[in-house]
């Protein structure tokens, strides 16, 4: 039986890589994106609804819909600009779609970051710490995925991005043994990944690290 998939984030750098593999996919005859602003890009397995995140409970049909919900938002400070902005993108909304996820009794993959802790003391580790905690309450299928740096094409100008893809080129013994889960990962492998983990016929809840989803993608 083909599956429904909803993606929320599916602009992102793993979110569009998810997005293309699930319309290539034979498992999935319908995928459903929920995005601020329809994309270019026609596909007769794609559904696209534009919607407003702050009214995230208006969309609760199309989570009753899909089989699988993909959460793969996520933005920086830089981006967001102010800390409370941050929070609603990498936090509230995904928060918002576990909860009516968990209400329509359907598994959720989530991507969040390594280094997540309640305890961090970098604010980016701390809010994607809270909200794995808050996701632990809920009664749900639940797929962490924590990669480590993301490598892509991006839209922006990274630095530190840049100087680690050198890094890796010239030094990559640095990344083995117990350092391989801080090892850069490509953000196609994490889509490949997620993608793969949703087809298990997994129950409960999991949490996968860089190194983990570097194997599960290969």
């Amino acid at each position: 039986m083909q599956k429904t998939a909803l993606i929320l984030g599916a602009t992102g750098l793993v979110g569009s890589h998810l997005l293309y593999r699930l319309l290539e996919s034979d498992a999935y005859s319908k995928v459903i994106i929920l995005v601020r602003e329809v994309l270019a890009i026609k596909h007769e397995k794609l559904v696209q609804v534009a919607v407003n995140f702050e009214h995230l409970l208006d969309y609760a049909d199309y989570f009753k819909q899909a089989d699988t919900v993909f959460c793969t938002l996520g933005t920086t400070i830089k981006q967001a600009k102010t800390k409370e902005n941050f929070e609603k993108v990498d936090f509230h909304y995904p928060l918002q779609a576990a909860l009516l996820t968990e209400k329509a009794g359907k598994k959720f993959l989530l991507i969040s970051s390594m280094g997540a802790s309640v305890n961090a003391s970098v604010f980016y580790n701390r809010v994607k710490g809270n909200l794995e905690a808050q996701l632990q309450n809920l009664d749900l299928n639940l797929f962490v995925f924590r990669p480590s740096l993301l490598l892509g094409k991006r839209k922006e100008f990274r630095l530190g991005e840049r100087i680690t893809m050198i890094i890796l080129k010239f030094l990559p013994f640095l990344f083995v043994w117990k350092w391989a889960k801080y090892k850069p990962i490509q953000a196609q492998d994490v889509a490949k990944a997620m993608y793969l983990v949703s087809l298990q016929d997994k129950i409960g809840k999991y949490l996968y690290l860089s190194d983990e989803i570097q194997k599960i993608s290969k």
